[in-house]
C-alpha cells in the first residue's frame, strides 16, 4: 500500500495498482483509505474522480479484465503484427499502442469533465454505469453491484429515514451502509444506487426525504444512498414527474445531460432522455431555475413549458395538464406531431412501432388516449383522429397512411 500520495494527478493515480484494486473492487477499509486522503487534502478530488471515472469507462460487464485476459490480448496483437515489426520494436509498439489508446480515453473524460465542471460527480459517474444490455423487468441496482429485478405490475419503491428499502410495502434485507456526513463526498463513489425503468413498465420512487417521483417506461435514475448536507442531487435519463419535498437548506437538483433543474420544494415533470435531441420541463407549483455550463437559462413560473433542443430555448404559458397526464395513465395531446405520438406510444408500451417519417410527419393530432388499455385499442382510437391504419405482425407494429 503507498503511504504518501500528497499531490498525486490522476494519471499517477491510475498507474498504481493499489488505486485500481481499490476502485474496481472496493472494501471497508480501502474506502476509508480513499476518503481520507481527500478529506485531509493529500489527494485532490477532482483528480480523483477523474481517475475513478477513466477506471469505470474501461470496464467491460462490470469486472475486471484478468490478467490472463491481458495477457492473451497483448500476444493476439503480438501474432497479428509478427511479421511486420522486428522482436526490438515489439516493447515499443505495446507501449505505443497503450499510449495511442490512453489518449483516446482522456480525451473522451476531459470533453465530459469541461461539459460541467461543477458539482460534475453525479453525472460522471452517471454516464459510466449504464446499463450495458436491455431489461425486462424494473430492476434497482444497488451501490454493491446487487442487481435486484422487481416484476411486479405496480411498483413502488420507498427509502424510510433510517435508509431502509420498501419495494411494494417489503423491506428489503441489506448491509447497514450509513455513512458519516463529514465522510460522504468522498463516499458519493462508491455509494450510488440506480433505478433503470424498460421500456413499457413504470414505477414510483420516494427518497428518505419525502421527495417523491413517478418514473416513465424507458427511464434510468441515478441517486447517492443518502443526500449530502448541503444539497439533494439525482440524475435522469428519460421522463419522471416530481413532487420536491421543500428543504431551504438543502435545494434539489436534477441533473440531465444538458440541463440542471434547481428547485428548493416544488412539482414539475421532466422528459430528458438522452437519445432524443429535445428535454422539456413543464412546471405544475413553485419555482424552478434552468442551468447549464453554470449559466442560468430560465427561471420557470407554473404553467411553463421549457424547451430546450439543440441549444434553443423556448419558454410558453400552456395547459400542463397534457404534460403530466401520463402519470395517471392518460395520453392527451393538441396539435402534436403524428411521428412524435407513436415514439411515445412505443416507449410507453415497450413495443416496436415501424412508420415512414416522411409519409405521416406532416400529420398533427389532438385527442385523449386511455394508457391502461392495450396498444391495439389505443391505435384503434388514433385512427379515428388520423388518416392512418396499421397492421402487427410477431409483436411489431406497422403503421402507414390511409388515403381517404
Amino acid at each position: 500500500m503507498k503511504t504518501n500520495y500528497t499531490n498525486y494527478k490522476a494519471e499517477q493515480l491510475l498507474e498504481d495498482d493499489f488505486f485500481i484494486n481499490s476502485i474496481l473492487h472496493p472494501t471497508e477499509e480501502t474506502e476509508l483509505f480513499w476518503e481520507i486522503q481527500v478529506t485531509d487534502g493529500i489527494i485532490d478530488k477532482e483528480e480523483m474522480m477523474t481517475a475513478i471515472y477513466f477506471l469505470r469507462s474501461m470496464q467491460v460487464r462490470k469486472r475486471r479484465m484478468s490478467s490472463s485476459e491481458l495477457s492473451e490480448v497483448w500476444e493476439r496483437i503480438e501474432n497479428t503484427n509478427r511479421m511486420s515489426i522486428s522482436h526490438k520494436a515489439k516493447p515499443l509498439y505495446k507501449l505505443i499502442i497503450a499510449a495511442s489508446f490512453a489518449l483516446l480515453i482522456a480525451s473522451s473524460i476531459f470533453y465530459v469533465w469541461e461539459r460541467n465542471k461543477e458539482n460534475n460527480e453525479l453525472f460522471m459517474i452517471a454516464q459510466s454505469i449504464k446499463p450495458d444490455s436491455v431489461v425486462s423487468d424494473v430492476q434497482l441496482v444497488l451501490a454493491n453491484n446487487e442487481y435486484i429485478s422487481i416484476n411486479n405490475k405496480k411498483i413502488d419503491i420507498q427509502y424510510d429515514q433510517k435508509g431502509n428499502i420498501h419495494i411494494n410495502d417489503k423491506k428489503l434485507k441489506q448491509e447497514n451502509s450509513a455513512t458519516p456526513q463529514k465522510e460522504k463526498d468522498v463516499a458519493l463513489l462508491h455509494k450510488i444506487n440506480q433505478l433503470i425503468v424498460p421500456k413499457g413498465r413504470r414505477s414510483t420512487l420516494t427518497f428518505s426525504d419525502g421527495t417523491v417521483l413517478w418514473v416513465n417506461s424507458g427511464s434510468r435514475v441515478v441517486y447517492p444512498e443518502q443526500f449530502e448536507a448541503k444539497q439533494r442531487e439525482i440524475y435522469i435519463d428519460g421522463e419522471a414527474y416530481l413532487q420536491v419535498s421543500p428543504d431551504k437548506s438543502r435545494p434539489f437538483i436534477v441533473k440531465t445531460n444538458k440541463i440542471d433543474i434547481k428547485v428548493l420544494g416544488t412539482t414539475f415533470n421532466i422528459t430528458a432522455y438522452e437519445e432524443d435531441d429535445r428535454q422539456a420541463v413543464a412546471l405544475v407549483e413553485g419555482s424552478v431555475e434552468i442551468i447549464s455550463d453554470k449559466k442560468k437559462l430560465a427561471a420557470l413560473t407554473p404553467n411553463d413549458l421549457f424547451q430546450y433542443k439543440n441549444g434553443q430555448i423556448n419558454i410558453e404559458q400552456t395547459d400542463i395538464t397534457q404534460y403530466i397526464s401520463w402519470v395517471e395513465g392518460w395520453y392527451i395531446f393538441e396539435s402534436e406531431q403524428l411521428p412524435s405520438i407513436l415514439d411515445r406510444l412505443s416507449r410507453y408500451y415497450g413495443k416496436e412501432i415501424k412508420y415512414h417519417k416522411k409519409e405521416i410527419e406532416m400529420i398533427r393530432c389532438s385527442g385523449k388516449l386511455d394508457l391502461k388499455d392495450d396498444l391495439n385499442k389505443v391505435l384503434d382510437a388514433l385512427i379515428n383522429t388520423a388518416p392512418i391504419r396499421y397492421a402487427t405482425d410477431k409483436n411489431v407494429y406497422s403503421v402507414s397512411y390511409r388515403q381517404e
